[in-house]
């Protein structure tokens, strides 16, 4: 949270009026469980057109976008990174693959380990 707007004090006030009205992280809560927010997300980033001061109501469903597709494997970590303008990170150009998704009709390899 080191760059504008993060360091304003509207980014602080549109903050703080989020988490007061919603304490609830709404990501947890969509999945059954009650876990207190921390943070405060854009939901279109500045750099693609966003608004700086985002109503609050559209604050986190690309970062829940982004974790599903890094979760069944269809973004890596660098491809959210472009996304967002951001640099790629070494090693951010390998998918995720869950252990439990193997080829039907094939045995699972065994874990080393």
């Amino acid at each position: 949270m080191a760059d504008w707007p993060y360091t304003t004090a509207r980014w602080q006030r549109l903050r703080k009026a989020k988490l007061s009205e919603a304490p609830l992280c709404e990501t947890c809560e969509r999945r059954g469980r009650k876990v207190v927010a921390e943070h405060v997300d854009h939901v279109v980033a500045i750099k693609q057109g966003g608004p700086a001061f985002p109503a609050k109501g559209d604050v986190q469903a690309r970062f829940e976008a982004y974790r599903i597709g890094r979760e069944i494997g269809a973004l890596s970590p660098n491809d959210i990174r472009r996304r967002e303008n951001e640099s790629p990170i070494a090693g951010g150009d390998v998918y995720h693959q869950p252990a439990n998704w193997v080829a039907l009709g094939s045995a699972p390899e065994a874990a080393n380990g």
